[in-house]
């Protein structure tokens, strides 16, 4: 997976605010699955992966509907990014150890 940025962290809890909560980390394991790939696939063969993209968070959520940006940091966007952030540091964690 790419660096994360801030824009990564955001689509990514949208995209686990129109999931059922009880899918909500595995779907964010998912993600951060699908960015690992795409960014091996660009790297192995020179193009974005077909399906996942650039190998950006924010470009594997380009498949999967997404809330609108909420105009306050509520509860539940709140929890989505906590969902986010823990898996995307377990997944770096996984790749670092």
């Amino acid at each position: 997976m790419r660096p994360i940025q801030l824009a990564d962290l955001d689509m990514a809890a949208r995209v686990l605010l129109c999931a059922d909560p009880l899918h909500r980390v595995h779907l964010a394991r998912d993600l951060c699955e699908d960015a690992g790939t795409a960014d091996r696939y660009r790297k192995h063969i020179g193009q974005p992966h077909p399906t996942f993209g650039v190998g950006t968070l924010l470009s594997a959520t380009a498949r999967y509907d997404k809330s609108v940006r909420p105009g306050q940091c509520h509860s539940e966007y709140l929890k989505c990014l906590k969902i986010v952030i823990d898996q995307v540091i377990a997944t770096r964690h996984d790749h670092t150890a």
